[in-house]
């Protein structure tokens, strides 16, 4: 997509983008507003000045620090439980709709505190426009703070059969060294050698190692069930096996890392920073670089 910046904030950056299938440009806001509310205030008037005219599509979204109303708040202190009026009153003078979501209600937790604070508006020139536009409440990992992915299209892509792959991965699990002694005949022709690799190295990684996305799916799951029923009651046992289940999370993620690191087959990577979406769609652009885009997302 094509994509300009014409305002940035302490407390938002404004632009303009327009896909490459979209002849029409959009005006886009990702907001980070400030926790404090007399520091926050001044947001929503700079906003409202930036509003586009009616035959723009405008979409905000981000972490906005603010409820609507106290059904997007559960747990903590029994006051100030109300919305944002000063909020209301923007969405209101420029004419913005909520978007909904999909997923869990809440997308900040802090203890036993829960609330509705990221959000995605849209004006009515941007339903019009991306009649289709979804946005979902992703897993929290490593913040107190669900990411939220605004998706516009879906993108379906066919899958083939691969060839066999090395996943680099493997090597950092611990019975790894046992696995390849037990299979590898050193008296034996290498490429026989490669071809039982090969064979029971698959045994190996659906039994032993497991596939890394399967691994991660489980967890995830399993954190949304504490995470739902942490909304319901708190409880320390709970709170402590979020704790360990995260852990392991780490491991699993820093595995898929080194996977896409290896597809994307570049070593564009700092050590320790982790953004397996990058080396994903570098994978991708170079699988279909002839071939264009169905889709985009933004993600804050």
């Amino acid at each position: 997509m094509e994509i300009e910046i014409t305002h940035i904030s302490n407390q938002f950056i404004n632009g303009i983008f327009r896909p490459k299938e979209v002849n029409t440009w959009a005006q886009f806001t990702a907001i980070y507003a400030n926790p404090n509310g007399s520091k926050r205030k001044h947001l929503w008037s700079q906003l409202e000045a930036l509003a586009p005219n009616d035959n723009t599509p405008w979409i905000l979204g981000g972490d906005l620090n603010v409820i609507l109303d106290v059904d997007e708040r559960r747990g903590g202190a029994t006051t100030h439980t109300n919305g944002s009026r000063l909020f209301a009153n923007f969405m209101h003078s420029t004419g913005l709709l909520d978007l909904g979501f999909h997923g869990p209600p809440f997308t900040w937790n802090r203890g036993n505190l829960q609330q509705r604070l990221d959000r995605c508006l849209g004006n009515t020139k941007w339903i019009s426009t991306f009649p289709n536009s979804q946005v979902l409440h992703l897993d929290r990992i490593g913040s107190d703070h669900r990411p939220l992915l605004l998706r516009l299209t879906t993108d379906k892509q066919d899958h083939k059969n691969r060839p066999f792959r090395f996943i680099a991965a493997w090597q950092e699990h611990h019975e790894f060294k046992d696995f390849i002694k037990s299979i590898w005949k050193e008296n034996g022709e290498l490429n026989e050698n490669i071809s039982t690799f090969k064979t029971e190295v698959e045994k190996w990684n659906s039994d032993v190692f497991g596939h890394i996305g399967k691994r991660k799916k489980i967890l995830l799951a399993r954190l949304r069930g504490i995470d739902k029923a942490l909304q319901r009651t708190h409880s320390e046992f709970l709170v402590e096996l979020d704790k360990q289940l995260r852990t392991e999370l780490d491991t699993v993620l820093d595995q898929e890392e080194s996977l896409w690191r290896q597809k994307a087959r570049k070593k564009w990577i700092l050590e320790g920073d982790r953004n397996t979406a990058f080396y994903h769609d570098k994978k991708k652009s170079k699988q279909n670089q002839n071939l264009k885009t169905r889709s985009w997302q933004l993600e804050y």
